[in-house]
């Protein structure tokens, strides 16, 4: 049995940890980093030597995984079959399975499969294989919507990665981009590529939901080995001095979703900022912040303690070849043919929002699932152009945390290239008189966004489809009065 979870994990690309028996049952925990699957990164993956399997034998499979200290709902199991077996021992282990709380909790793989997995040219399919024809296909759909995506899942951003791996703890960073543009998707991949080099002794933070200062304070308490003698930015300021003075290597901090904490800090004076950048500027720690419309603003602002003191890392989308190995990959993973026209299609439907792509990929293998076809095609995304669904969210995302005055801009410009100039007659003939600097910070922040790009003097929106999918799913004079009544101040 240990040799063939050393041979199935090599082939795989597993990794086998810790092991459990338990009567006939022999467990083992396995890293599996290789799978473009939705399924955990780690499982069971578990021998059971019972020629007659029933439902006491589902009972000592559960009792086993949970030894383990495994909650993922996810098993692989191989049945240990005598030669010849006067039983289909799969067969029965399944029935078994089915009929019992654990329907969904394992899937049970025959010798045969095992073997054809190991003699297969691309291991890693055939298992997925295997897996498909029991558990339904969009339960596995690596493709991820809400959140951030597994790191098997992240493709591209090298050039952003690159430099945050070589400098952390070295330089300031400032990670600036619209809602779903995949931020903390590259914090994840940074904090995972540092976790296997000795660069910098790296501390996160999730800012997101601090409300007041304590709770800041109480974050990076627990995430300091020093004391935090007292909840104030100079005590911080101490804290990270001697944690620093015990660490062997450069002292990073990794400040996630952090608009929260700037709007508090705005309020306060930015005590705490100024402290963070006085221990930046004596090299007692470097600091990665990541956030959106706040952080970019406060970049901008002289008056801030942010200006002039990280460097800004504005996340654009995924170029062409990264947009298509995000669908690609996936799909030839779970056995998805696609047709031709398909990543043209998706290109014109999203430019490369990386979002908008994990969307797109969701609905093609909800749709491949639905027939039990295993083929996608070109109908399948242009279905999207007018699902309501996916419109909401597509606009959702594209705006993102736009202001009213930037949600105006983008209503009343041309697909094609403009300027500042029009973006004013345009806002004057909808009877709005607004400010040159107010129409400057928007445009700004709309390029921030990644929602228009700039050459020059001349602007142009990023996202292709969306004029077309404005134009056929909205009233666009009523998103327009819409904007105004709340640009104004008036009921919206």
């Amino acid at each position: 049995v240990a040799t063939l979870t050393q041979t199935l994990c090599d082939v795989l690309g597993f990794s086998p940890g810790e092991r459990r028996d338990f009567g006939p049952v022999c467990a083992w925990r396995v890293e599996a980093p290789a799978l473009r699957l939705n399924l955990p990164l780690r499982f069971p993956l578990v021998f059971v030597a019972d020629p007659h399997p029933n439902e006491d034998t589902v009972r000592l499979l559960f009792d086993t995984v949970g030894v383990l200290k495994e909650t993922s709902n996810f098993s692989l199991v191989i049945p240990l079959e005598p030669d010849p077996p006067d039983v289909d021992i799969p067969f029965a282990l399944r029935r078994a399975i089915e009929a019992s709380p654990y329907a969904h909790d394992f899937v049970v793989l025959s010798r045969r499969d095992a073997l054809d997995i190991l003699a297969a040219r691309y291991p890693e399919r055939a298992l997925v294989r295997l897996i498909n024809r029991q558990v339904d296909l969009s339960f596995i759909s690596p493709f991820v919507v809400n959140g951030p995506v597994p790191p098997q899942m992240f493709f591209g951003r090298d050039r952003e990665t690159r430099m945050l791996v070589d400098h952390t703890g070295e330089r300031n960073f400032a990670i600036v981009g619209n809602r779903k543009i995949g931020k903390t998707s590259l914090l994840d991949q940074v904090q995972a590529r540092l976790a296997t080099q000795e660069r910098a002794r790296l501390l996160r933070l999730d800012c997101q939901t601090v409300g007041q200062p304590s709770d800041f304070y109480a974050r990076i308490q627990a995430a300091l080995s020093q004391p935090l003698r007292e909840p104030t930015p100079e005590a911080l300021a101490a804290a990270l001095r001697r944690e620093q003075e015990a660490a062997t290597l450069p002292l990073a901090l990794m400040l996630d979703e952090v608009d929260a904490l700037l709007r508090l800090e705005k309020a306060s004076g930015e005590r705490l900022l100024a402290v963070l950048r006085e221990a930046a500027n004596q090299r007692v720690c470097a600091f990665i912040f990541c956030g959106s419309q706040t952080l970019a603003r406060q970049l901008r602002d002289p008056a801030s303690a942010l200006f002039n003191f990280p460097e800004p890392l504005v996340l654009p989308y995924l170029d062409r070849s990264e947009m298509d190995e995000v669908i690609l990959r996936p799909l030839e993973t779970l056995g998805i043919r696609l047709g031709d026209p398909v990543l043209d299609a998706v290109w014109a439907l999203t430019s490369g929002h990386p979002n908008l792509t994990q969307y797109i990929g969701r609905a093609l293998v909800d749709a491949a699932n639905d027939r039990q076809d295993r083929v996608v095609d070109e109908p399948d995304v242009q279905a999207l152009w007018s699902n309501p669904g996916f419109t909401q969210f597509y606009f959702d995302t594209i705006w993102g945390a736009a202001s009213p005055l930037e949600k105006l801009i983008t209503l009343l410009t041309p697909p094609e290239a403009f300027t500042v100039e029009q973006v004013e007659a345009a806002l004057t003939g909808c009877g709005l008189a607004v400010p040159a600097p107010e129409v400057d910070a928007a445009l700004e922040m709309l390029l921030v966004y990644s929602v228009l790009k700039r050459s020059g003097k001349v602007y142009s929106f990023v996202p292709q489809a969306f004029h077309r999918l404005l134009e056929l799913n909205y009233d666009q004079a009523r998103l327009l009065r819409q904007e105004m009544q709340k640009y104004s101040g008036g009921p919206a």
